[in-house]
């Protein structure tokens, strides 16, 4: 049997994404969520963000990765546009 044909009984991998926005255009808010389920059910990670536009040019973020772990990882951020 080559290396070739050993991989071919090898199980498939499949990665199942599932995201969801809900905006509000008026105020320019936003807040998304998404989860991952890999290798058919044994790794799950998620997302959540939040999105605000403070003024015309100036922009507010959040997001954490893996909020239903013990150690979830944060990112803040802000944004500012300067057009020429």
């Amino acid at each position: 049997m080559t290396e070739r044909q050993g991989r071919r009984n090898e199980p498939t991998q499949i990665t199942a994404t599932q995201a969801a926005t809900v905006a509000v255009p008026w105020a320019g808010t936003s807040l998304s969520a998404s989860g991952n389920l890999k290798h058919t059910g044994s790794m799950f990670s998620s997302t959540i963000s939040f999105q605000r536009p403070l003024s015309p040019h100036l922009n507010f973020s959040v997001s954490l990765t893996d909020p239903q772990t013990l150690v979830p990882a944060g990112n803040l951020r802000v944004d500012y546009r300067v057009r020429w």
